[in-house]
């Protein structure tokens, strides 16, 4: 299978009171099409960090990341919109920076797929978190991208519109890549097919979810494994 994305070597840090903590140590992986990786992560912090770090908004401190794909990322979706410009508006000027045919078709698909109804077309400012929240996630199915990244959460915690992401995203990504960060092995094992721990900054491959949550129980465990 196509390869997507490879980490070589790759360490990163965050600053918060007590110092320097680090996020990653050395990882290094490859992620093919088809791969569905997900990362049983317990803080926050981390996982919000690895993400910024996989979607090209941050640096590792060492290290090097390779991209053959494009990485889909909700949150920074999200800041590509204007606040002063209509939703139809920003889907319609993100399309065309993105080098679609048809941008005002890809606007009308997002309406319809988010339910935001005449909402559409007042400033993306003044809607609530759930309606932005929706067309952010309707627009990374919309584009053309090879790597959807999550952290937490894939989809909405929405009914009717998360059960239809989740049928489609199924479709559109099975054979394309994902990586997801989560605190909670159970939701990871639902969606992803390779499993891997982060334990004090390493990332440790798994057989599976459980033993990736008995890696951050037993850290110790953990050298064994790697």
């Amino acid at each position: 299978m196509a390869e997507l994305l490879r980490l070589m070597h790759v360490s990163h840090a965050r600053r918060d009171g007590g110092g320097v903590q680090w996020m990653l140590r050395q990882a290094s992986f490859t992620l093919r099409a088809g791969e569905h990786l997900g990362i049983l992560a317990p803080f926050a912090e981390d996982r919000a960090g690895i993400c910024r770090l996989l979607a090209g908004q941050e640096r590792p401190l060492r290290g090097h990341i390779l991209r053959k794909g494009q990485v889909l990322w909700p949150p920074r979706l999200l800041a590509a919109f204007r606040l002063g410009l209509s939703a139809r508006e920003n889907l319609i000027l993100i399309a065309r920076s993105c080098g679609f045919a048809r941008p005002v078709r890809l606007a009308a698909l997002c309406q319809m797929m988010s339910g935001i109804g005449s909402a559409f077309h007042l400033p993306f400012g003044v809607l609530p978190a759930g309606p932005r929240l929706r067309l952010v996630h309707a627009l990374a199915l919309a584009l053309e991208g090879e790597i959807f990244l999550a952290d937490e959460n894939i989809a909405p915690a929405e009914g009717d519109f998360r059960a239809v992401f989740l049928v489609l995203f199924r479709q559109r990504f099975a054979s394309r890549g994902l990586i997801f960060l989560s605190g909670n092995p159970r939701t990871l094992a639902l969606h992803c097919n390779r499993a891997a721990a982060l334990v004090a900054g390493r990332l440790v491959p798994c057989a599976d979810f459980d033993m990736a949550a008995r890696l951050l129980t037993d850290p110790d465990r953990a050298g064994g494994a790697a």
